[in-house]
């Protein structure tokens, strides 16, 4: 209630106005300033990884998505560096959702023996699981707050492998997509966790995952993994809060013998961090890539005076990426009748 003041000892109570809908809470700047002094600014993986948020791993099919966050997942669980990035140790809930369990198994077992000291490390921390979850009602998702939420090893990071099979929403279709997306946010906001989905690439990779172009824009981080002749590399390609990394890091396939209780003996594979090998795309062709597919992401056209601001290149170097590029058809050009200039597109 409010008090108005009628005599000096004296204060009669008024009615508070009664509202027909409920106002929002506006803070103060000083309110967000303050909380900077009890946030966790610890990276999850340093310069990598934000401690809460939403990302994708984003590959063609066959590339290593898999090994790569179970590796991932595995170095997180155990705290240990991440090739050379500091690691925040936490739990790490892993969905396995393609393929049977024995692969995700081989996968364990690898690390296991290859990397016995992270294996050591992270048993107890790494919990995978194949059971079905479902973003296309809210039901799954809120179970799994609910028992987040009751269990004392809060998770770090949520994986889903993959992206397409924890819905059945149409991907080219952007509201469905938004809904699925949205709830996937709702995961991470709820549990202060960084959930990370598994996800493809569309038919052409230079414009992006599969399905409405509208997800790139609801997540916080995209780590594009692009074939080598050894392996693949790994770049951070989106980032709203960290910077890009332009400079992939390149990991190596490895194959390892192991063998049952019984006897009975297998392979499976594993990765190791490896050295540049022929990329697809030098570190300053996937600079201007980046800028070309923003640049249509926002529906702004894309001069090469763009690119040598945005990449800090010169106009011959850009000139020469650019030339590389078309070559390889990854780009196109056209004439700005508008402009008097020639505008730089991704190819469709």
């Amino acid at each position: 209630m409010n008090y108005q003041e009628t005599h000096d000892d004296d204060y009669v109570e008024i009615p508070k106005e009664e509202k027909d809908y409920i106002p929002f809470h506006f803070s103060t700047c000083q309110d967000y300033d303050d909380y900077l002094e009890q946030a966790d600014l610890e990276c999850l993986i340093n310069d990598w990884l934000e401690p809460i948020g939403l990302g994708w791993i984003i590959a063609k099919s066959n590339v290593g998505k898999t090994n790569f966050a179970i590796d991932m997942g595995m170095h997180l669980a155990s705290g240990l560096s991440w090739y050379g990035n500091k690691v925040k140790q936490g739990h790490v809930y892993f969905f396995a959702l393609e393929g049977g369990q024995k692969g995700i198994s081989k996968r364990i077992r690898a690390i296991r023996k290859a990397k016995p000291e992270i294996a050591e490390k992270a048993f107890g921390y790494f919990h995978p699981t194949r059971e079905p979850f479902d973003l296309s009602t809210d039901y799954d998702k809120d179970r799994l707050i609910r028992q987040m939420k009751e269990t004392n090893n809060k998770p770090s990071m949520i994986f889903y492998d993959t992206l397409s099979e924890v819905h059945n929403a149409r991907e080219n279709n952007i509201e469905e997509m938004k809904t699925i997306i949205r709830r996937l946010r709702q995961v991470s906001n709820e549990l202060n966790c960084f959930v990370m989905v598994l996800h493809h690439f569309g038919k052409n990779a230079e414009n992006g995952g599969r399905g409405a172009s509208s997800q790139l824009a609801s997540i916080d981080t995209e780590l594009s993994l692009e074939p080598t002749n050894d392996g693949f590399s790994c770049r951070a390609t989106k980032q709203r809060d960290l910077e890009k990394k332009y400079d992939p890091i390149y990991f190596k396939n490895q194959k390892i013998d192991l063998e049952t209780k019984e006897g009975k003996k297998f392979s499976a594979p594993y990765i190791e961090e490896g050295k540049p090998s022929d990329p697809s795309h030098t570190p300053a062709h996937n600079r201007v890539m980046d800028i070309v597919r923003e640049h249509k992401e926002m529906g702004v056209n894309c001069y090469n005076k763009n690119i040598e601001d945005m990449a800090q290149m010169s106009q011959p170097q850009v000139s020469a990426v650019l030339k590389k590029l078309k070559e390889k058809r990854k780009i196109k050009t056209e004439y700005d009748e508008q402009a008097k200039r020639t505008k730089i597109l991704p190819t469709l």
